[in-house]
């Protein structure tokens, strides 16, 4: 075993760090602006989640907005651990961050409460790009996966968004992505013939430890 003299002259290397070696600022900034979710999916750790449900300050949120601007970031995604759309303000949210200047603007959802009345919305406030969550490719899968029957309202809700991008010309990004279990290996073709002209592109992830 080394001994702790030893230890110390090794440690001794790992003290002083180049600059050149330090990262500039990242681009890119995710806000979890609720960690409330609707749905209680199998892959997820957020229905196991022990901390104090709710929503982001607004004028906390604003301010690091403002501050990671100035300092070079230049891409923001309104999502984490919860559902993006179970708060309320999270349109305003969308408009100030393009408001600021933001150059992409973007958030994943489950999907479920994009109704057709926000579909509009979010094309409005000008959102660059939305990513549905859609992990089953059959109502039963779905609701096996997600915890909630509601694969035939997130395809339609699915479906509208493309619809109103394409009559209103608005370019936003429509994405799907679909975390694969043994549950729903089997079921990937069918999602992806299910969708495959709706959406720019399906991202199918293979399901991990979320704390590593």
């Amino acid at each position: 075993m080394e001994n702790i003299k030893n230890i110390r002259e090794r440690l001794k290397n790992y003290n002083v760090i180049e600059r050149s070696t330090i990262p500039s600022f990242p681009n890119n900034m995710l806000v979890e602006l609720s960690n409330i979710c609707n749905h209680e999916c199998i892959f997820c750790a957020n229905s196991k989640m022990t901390r104090r449900k709710g929503e982001i300050d607004r004028g906390f949120l604003y301010r690091i907005l403002i501050e990671a601007y100035n300092l070079g970031v230049t891409d923001v995604g309104f999502y984490a651990t919860g559902e993006p759309f179970m708060n309320k303000n999270l349109l305003e949210y969308i408009k100030k961050a393009k408001e600021i200047g933001y150059r992409y603007v973007y958030l994943t959802t489950n999907g479920a409460l994009v109704n057709h009345e926000k579909a509009k919305q979010i094309l409005e406030v000008g959102l660059d790009s939305i990513k549905f969550s859609i992990n089953a490719g059959t109502r039963e899968t779905y609701l096996l996966i997600h915890g909630r029957d509601d694969f035939n309202k997130v395809i339609d809700n699915l479906k509208y968004i493309n619809e109103c991008r394409k009559k209103t010309e608005k370019d936003i990004k429509l994405y799907v992505s679909y975390v694969v279990t043994k549950q729903n290996e089997n079921e990937k073709e069918i999602l992806k013939e299910l969708i495959k002209d709706i959406v720019d592109d399906i991202i199918f992830v293979e399901v991990r430890n979320q704390g590593d």
